[in-house]
């Protein structure tokens, strides 16, 4: 065979070739776009199919179509949804209700020198208030809160319908965080709804005053849909406070109370 016949073979041979490398090439499976976001997922990561949210550390993965899944967010995160074309993969509730988890320490507060005032309109001393021999419940609310105050007032609520009788022996003390807002009538009317008992006083005042104490048990916002849900606690004659942050739950908050004869 001359030179050019060998010529005209070796090209079809060498186009085959390209051409079956390429379709070998574009066959090869491909990395698998990530389709969900992991805790530590960036957006650049995620498909744009079905975009999610990232979730925070200890997400766990929803059930959803493998193409379009979702990130799941921590229990105490709103719930994340993915919209992917014609369906939506989000993240559910979870199916049990578990007692939020709370966090408790130990700490020691300078109770401020401020006069507040009273649901029956009496002037008080916070500090000759605060200095007595019976154990003291305190918490940071307002009225028109409809988010954790209503849930802190009813622990206080709940703790005193099961201490019965001896609910007399326990000072409960509420602040509010409003008082432009909580007059002595507004708050009466408040406790009422709660089915407050004597033992119970609620406390406004003027804004530097209510201020100064909120700074003085670590718990000043400057706005109010900030605040936080604070809970404390302290036994007679007890240096330290023993601070709860978080949704406790009715037992737990009993348990706390309970053990305060011992911090």
């Amino acid at each position: 065979m001359n030179a050019r016949g060998r010529r005209l073979i070796l090209i079809p041979m060498g186009m085959m070739l390209l051409l079956f490398g390429g379709v070998s090439l574009l066959a090869e499976e491909q990395p698998p776009a990530k389709s969900c976001c992991t805790a530590k997922a960036t957006s650049a990561e995620q498909t744009a199919a079905g975009k999610a949210c990232c979730a925070a550390p200890g997400a766990k993965m929803a059930q959803a179509a493998p193409a379009k899944q979702a990130c799941c967010a921590a229990p105490a995160e709103p719930m994340v949804q993915a919209a992917a074309s014609e369906e939506k993969s989000c993240c559910a509730a979870p199916t049990e209700t578990k007692d939020a988890n709370y966090v408790r320490t130990l700490a020691q507060y300078q109770v401020p020198d401020v006069t507040l005032v009273t649901q029956e309109g009496e002037r008080v001393s916070l500090s000759q208030l605060l200095d007595t021999d019976r154990p003291v419940l305190l918490d940071f609310v307002f009225t028109t809160c409809t988010t954790i105050c209503p849930v802190l007032t009813a622990g206080f609520a709940d703790l005193q319908r099961q201490l019965g009788p001896q609910a007399e022996d326990v000072l409960m003390v509420s602040v509010s965080i409003d008082p432009e807002h909580d007059t002595p009538e507004v708050m009466l009317e408040y406790l009422q709804r709660f089915e407050a008992g004597p033992n119970w006083t609620f406390l406004t005042g003027n804004r530097a005053d209510i201020e100064k104490t909120m700074r003085a048990f670590d718990a000043y916002v400057a706005n109010k849909m900030s605040h936080l849900p604070l809970t404390f606690l302290k036994a007679p004659g007890a240096e330290k406070w023993v601070r709860i942050h978080g949704l406790i739950s009715t037992a737990d908050f009993m348990k706390e109370f309970q053990q305060l004869a011992q911090n």
